[in-house]
């Protein structure tokens, strides 16, 4: 009789071990999950600030021909007008990724007088009070905010805003104390 015939056969798991490893498994998964959702709410942040300065872009774009002057629209109206006027404008870039809006690439801006296919706003700018984007600037244009998120949920507790002087910055819901407008 050959001993090898006798013996068990050893090159298999058993359930017990397989069950140990699903469950080492499964626990990882779920330690790392938080940190996944993490930086995906990061990289639609960045996504949203670079959306912002492209925004800011097309701005100083609009100002230069029309005597350094913003459009004289306020929230979606204001960045439809933008929208427009530049023939570089890609629709997307007017939608925060955090955000549940569409424009059906492009088609709510070109079609709703009301600018609906934005998920950003746009202080009001009043045509006897327009800002200058260059030489004197009213206030304190780092303070002074031009376009923000229109949702708070858009980034957890946080928006997004262009501020007057270019820069795009994330505030907290908590820390909200300067010159800011919720379109």
């Amino acid at each position: 009789m050959d001993p090898e015939i006798m013996l068990p056969r050893k090159n298999a798991f058993t359930l017990i071990e397989l069950l140990i490893v699903i469950a080492i498994i499964s626990i990882l998964v779920s330690m790392s999950a938080p940190a996944l959702i993490a930086a995906r709410g990061r990289a639609y942040s960045a996504k949203c600030k670079n959306n912002l300065k492209n925004i800011n872009l097309w701005i100083h774009l609009y100002s230069d021909n029309w005597s350094h002057r913003f459009p004289e629209e306020d929230g979606g109206r204001f960045l439809r007008t933008l929208y427009f006027a530049s023939n570089t404008a890609d629709s997307q870039s007017f939608l925060c990724p955090g955000t549940l809006d569409d424009n059906r690439n492009g088609e709510l801006l070109i079609e709703e007088p009301d600018g609906r296919g934005t998920s950003y706003g746009a202080r009001y700018n009043d045509p006897l009070s327009s800002w200058y984007l260059s030489g004197r600037q009213q206030r304190e244009s780092s303070k002074t905010t031009i376009v923000s998120d229109r949702m708070l949920n858009n980034h957890a507790d946080s928006m997004n805003f262009l501020f007057l002087d270019g820069h795009v910055d994330q505030i907290n819901a908590h820390d909200m104390k300067l010159d800011w407008y919720l379109a």
